[in-house]
């Protein structure tokens, strides 16, 4: 166990030395960007992104844009402090900062893409997308990587997050269909680390809903105001070998009511486990409401359910709300409250009730300099009649973290 415990840490020096090149390596594609930033203000373009940058300083710029290419992604490393000191070093539910007292190269992801032009005339795009880091193994599909592969064996891993083809034809306001795999369109918050107001994740993205899909979607924008898609999927993440061989459907609604509210209704339904009439379907609501330039306003609701072989069916059911407030457009603070109930524990291990209470700063340390972010961020778990926490003493968790991410 020692011996594993240093091959740990010895894995874990490389990994910060990886980091901090490429933390390097980005800040010194800033100095370039800064000074284009600086340059482009006054037109109308918008700067290109560090990574961009480096495509046209190797030639590639007019291939690029020939192509409507795009090259992007960022670099996310935390460090979370559990002052509990847990002897099993686990913050229990929780996501991506499962591991106390420790270091974590989040994400080094990068994006290969090409958007669909404005419009809605005949266009084709595609998107591949790779996360390597920790946050990968929470994330990777049933078969996709291998259990047994070199991928898997570390706490740093490779995950092919997305591929997937887009096309947009001309039906109507424009129909476009999404096939291969893609993250899921349900929930408030996101895989992607810079997609997000706070570090640490709620249970309901953790625990409530699947990551990825693999299979056809097909979004229509009936209206200004309306939005629908429909998706045949392989089910919760999932590219081809699954439990069973049925497929699993998906519904969206989205309607914008008013200028500063926009609601979307997400459904799935279909087999996840073996045999193909045990259906998990999970209902989710997304309310955001920017009422002021510097307050925002955000609901996430998830309902789900799931019928069980040989045995009463499970149901699970949360709810999450966020505040917003910019300072400035360097400070901002989040405030998350949110309650999350399995009733048969099916979802949670060892816990039939959680809230969690999180306060959380989104700083821009460098002055118009976008690319550089750092939330720190204090949290509080509570398990209602259990004590998970603490390696299974304490109802009560309490931690410090915080990470900085670089966006190029």
């Amino acid at each position: 166990m020692l011996e594993e415990e240093k091959m740990e840490q010895k894995r874990g020096r490389r990994v910060f030395f990886v980091g901090f090149l490429a933390a390097a390596w980005v800040f010194s594609l800033s100095l370039v960007a800064e000074t284009r930033a600086e340059q482009e203000a006054a037109g109308e373009s918008e700067p290109l992104g560090l990574a961009m940058q480096a495509v046209e300083e190797a030639g590639l710029g007019s291939l690029f844009s020939s192509l409507g290419l795009k090259l992007s992604g960022w670099i996310a490393q935390s460090y979370t402090f559990n002052p509990h000191k847990p002897e099993d070093r686990l913050n229990r539910f929780r996501v991506f900062d499962e591991r106390s007292n420790d270091y974590r190269m989040n994400q080094l992801s990068l994006i290969l893409e090409r958007p669909l032009a404005e419009g809605k005339d005949m266009d084709w795009g595609f998107k591949v997308q790779t996360i390597y880091g920790a946050d990968s193994r929470f994330i990777h599909s049933l078969d996709l990587p291998e259990a047994d592969s070199p991928f898997t064996k570390h706490t740093v891993q490779v995950d092919p997050t997305q591929f997937y083809s887009l096309f947009r034809l001309p039906v109507g306001e424009g129909l476009t269909v999404k096939m291969g795999k893609y993250v899921t369109t349900l929930g408030y918050e996101v895989i992607d680390a810079h997609g997000n107001a706070l570090y640490s994740h709620s249970y309901l993205f953790g625990y409530a809903i699947p990551f990825t899909h693999t299979g056809v979607q097909f979004d229509y924008q009936a209206a200004d105001f309306l939005s629908l898609y429909y998706g045949l999927v392989r089910g919760w993440d999932v590219v081809t070998t699954d439990l069973n061989s049925g497929f699993s459907h998906m519904f969206g609604l989205g309607v914008k009511p008013a200028q500063d509210l926009n609601l979307l209704l997400n459904v799935i339904t279909g087999p996840e486990t073996e045999g193909e009439n045990n259906y998990r379907t999970v209902v989710d609501l997304v309310a955001t409401w920017q009422p002021l330039e510097k307050w925002s306003f955000a609901l996430n609701v998830d309902v789900g359910h799931e019928r069980l072989p040989d045995a009463p069916g499970s149901l699970w059911w949360g709810v999450a709300g966020y505040v917003t407030y910019r300072w400035s457009p360097t400070v901002g603070t989040t405030f998350r409250a949110e309650y999350f109930r399995d009733e048969t524990q099916t979802r949670l291990s060892g816990a039939k009730e959680l809230t969690e209470l999180t306060l959380g700063l989104d700083l821009y340390p460098i002055r118009g300099f976008k690319n550089l972010r750092f939330r720190p961020e204090v949290r509080w778990d509570h398990a209602f009649g259990r004590t998970p926490f603490d390696a299974g003493s304490k109802k009560d968790q309490l931690s410090l973290a915080g990470d900085v991410i670089f966006t190029f």
